[in-house]
This record gives structure tokens, C-alpha cells and sequence, in this order.
């Protein structure tokens, strides 16, 4: 087979779907005793299926100024949540932008700007599958920090 570059007109490129830089493919056919071209687009790319893998992302929360039992105090807490990312550097981006927009989480905390909560990442683990769990994962189990004063 032999590669040729060549460009169509914008009008039949708009009507077949093509964009910039598509690859496709021209075979050549008889119809009715006529010889015509039927253009096929490339396959579609694949590539990235199975990419995804699953994780659990341990996580420690520390430094969270919350009002529990009508006293403001500070806590930490742990928690567990299940990602699909590409390596264990994005599962652990993808878990604490997880617990970064949990409404609940934030909107209980107090901190001042120049004393903000951190989340810590303690652990991840590759998972075969998530069978048996419930993605992303919910809840902490909060505990007090001892010098909250």
C-alpha cells in the first residue's frame, strides 16, 4: 500500500467528517461497470482501552478546624477512596481532587487562609478490580489532633 498526503475540499471534508490531519484510506471499486473510490477513515484508535487502571488511595487529613458538639476544635481524618487513573501519580491527584470538591468536607471547615488543612496521602494500592466496593468511596473517620489550642 502506498501513503499519499493530499488535501480535499473543505465542502466534502465538512460532509464526510474528516478534520485536519485524518488518515484515510481510498479503495478502489467497480459499481455498475464504473470504476469508483470509496474513501474509509482510519481505524479507530484503541490505544488508550485498559489504560485506566484501579486504585485505593489512602488518605490522612490533617490540620481541619471544625465545629463538632457546638466547639470549634482541630481534627484529622482518614479516609479511602477508589480511583481509575493511568499511573499512581494520577490516582493520587484524582483522590485528593476528590475530597478537594466534597461540599461536605468544605463547607465544615474553619481555617484561617494562612492555616490550611493539608491531605496527606499514605498509601496506595493497586486493585485488580472493584469488586465489592463503591466508587470513589465516601466518609472519613475523623479524630481529634492534640494540639488544637
Amino acid at each position: 500500500m502506498r501513503t499519499i498526503t493530499t488535501t480535499f475540499p473543505t465542502a466534502l471534508c465538512r460532509e464526510i467528517g474528516l478534520k485536519p490531519g485524518s488518515r484515510v484510506t481510498l479503495e478502489r471499486r467497480t459499481l455498475d461497470g464504473e470504476a469508483v473510490w470509496v474513501i474509509r477513515g482510519s481505524a479507530p484508535d484503541w490505544s488508550w482501552v485498559g489504560a485506566a487502571r484501579h486504585y485505593k488511595v489512602f488518605v490522612n487529613g490533617k490540620n481541619y478546624w471544625v465545629k463538632l458538639d457546638g466547639e470549634r476544635r482541630r481534627f484529622g481524618f482518614y479516609t479511602t477512596r477508589f480511583v481509575e487513573a493511568a499511573s499512581p501519580e494520577e490516582a493520587e491527584e484524582r483522590a485528593v481532587q476528590l475530597l478537594r470538591e466534597d461540599a461536605a468536607l468544605t463547607s465544615a471547615i474553619l481555617n484561617e487562609a494562612s492555616d490550611p488543612p493539608m491531605l496527606y496521602v499514605e498509601e496506595i494500592v493497586e486493585l485488580v478490580s472493584f469488586d465489592g466496593v463503591k466508587p470513589p468511596g465516601t466518609g472519613r473517620a475523623w479524630y481529634r489532633e492534640e494540639d488544637d489550642a
